[in-house]
């Protein structure tokens, strides 16, 4: 779907694929020649603080890090490869917060699930020592011809995984913790050249909070762009509520979903977040802002019940 091709590769290259933010079901592969083997990486890039994952390869073993505001090794392997002629990696990631792991070069291959909780726009392969030829860098996915694409933050790091126990899900996700609305109309105009959803799920505003008084202009400016996209390319539109928290304030943005004439999904309500910021007992973490395990199950009741289509 998207490729880059570079014929050589020295220490300190990057070859960079700058891609929607998808969040599960796609596949990185990295193809090239040795010419001398140092040490490479292949995943996210670090543009934001909560969206990375990627996998380096040295000589001896693979390590696996995630990105969460610091570099954080998850795992490592060693891969008992003799790395010599070429090297290609995949990296297919699942819908469960894993991803399978392909190593293949002339000697042998190495093959492993992984942890994986990238999200962030940019793919890079990164050249930490060496030198590398006829190198390739990919991207694909089959979820851009699904028919509903959902678009959320941290938020789709908990309720979608519920819909695995209720069925097979059926939508594209694109999120990553933090984000802002206007990077999700980023991803979104991005993921337009690779296909054209019937509905698009629109679950953006944790991260936009309202002040006291009015409702968040960026939230505003990027709900209304949305609406002429969907307009444009006869996209039907479902929005959410966003559920109020002790300390972030979303009255006003839900009070626009509810008078907007979209169908929408009530979570500010489905958590009881209309009555109390602080919700139902049970529902919200320590943190304040983020589900429980049951919050999460609730919130994933309340889309399927709404949405169906959001299961096979």
């Amino acid at each position: 779907m998207e490729k880059c091709v570079n014929e050589t590769l020295n220490t300190n290259s990057v070859m960079k694929l700058d891609i929607p933010n998808i969040k599960r079901n796609y596949q990185i592969s990295f193809y090239c020649r040795i010419i001398e083997m140092g040490a490479i990486s292949i995943g996210h890039g670090f543009e934001q603080p909560w969206a990375s994952a990627y996998v380096e390869i040295d000589e001896t073993k693979i390590c696996v890090y995630s990105y969460f505001q610091e570099k954080e090794l998850q795992q490592v392997f060693r891969h008992k490869l003799e790395i010599r002629d070429f090297i290609s990696v995949t990296i297919r990631v699942n819908d469960d917060l894993t991803a399978d792991l392909f190593v293949t070069t002339s000697t042998g291959n190495f093959t492993k699930t992984i942890v994986w909780q990238g999200g962030f726009g940019s793919i890079k392969a990164n050249v930490y020592a060496g030198q590398y030829a006829d190198s390739k860098l990919e991207f694909y996915s089959k979820e851009y011809k699904k028919s509903i694409w959902a678009f959320g933050d941290s938020y789709f790091d908990m309720w979608p995984l519920h819909l695995n126990s209720k069925g097979t899900s059926d939508f594209l996700v694109d999120s990553f913790s933090g984000r802002q609305s206007l990077d999700a109309l980023k991803s979104l105009k991005k993921s337009l050249k690779y296909g054209e959803p019937k509905e698009i799920l629109w679950c953006m505003g944790m991260n936009d909070k309202d002040s006291d008084t009015q409702i968040n202009s960026d939230w505003l400016n990027v709900i209304e762009e949305v609406i002429q996209i969907c307009q444009i390319y006869e996209i039907k539109l479902i929005l959410t509520t966003i559920p109020n928290c002790p300390e972030i304030n979303h009255k006003f943005k839900n009070e626009y979903v509810k008078k907007s004439g979209f169908d929408y999904v009530d979570i500010n309500q489905a958590v009881g977040a209309d009555i109390d910021k602080n919700w139902y007992s049970g529902l919200l973490s320590k943190d304040n802002v983020h589900p429980t395990y049951l919050g999460a199950e609730i919130i994933a009741a309340r889309m399927i019940a709404d949405v169906p289509q959001l299961l096979k």
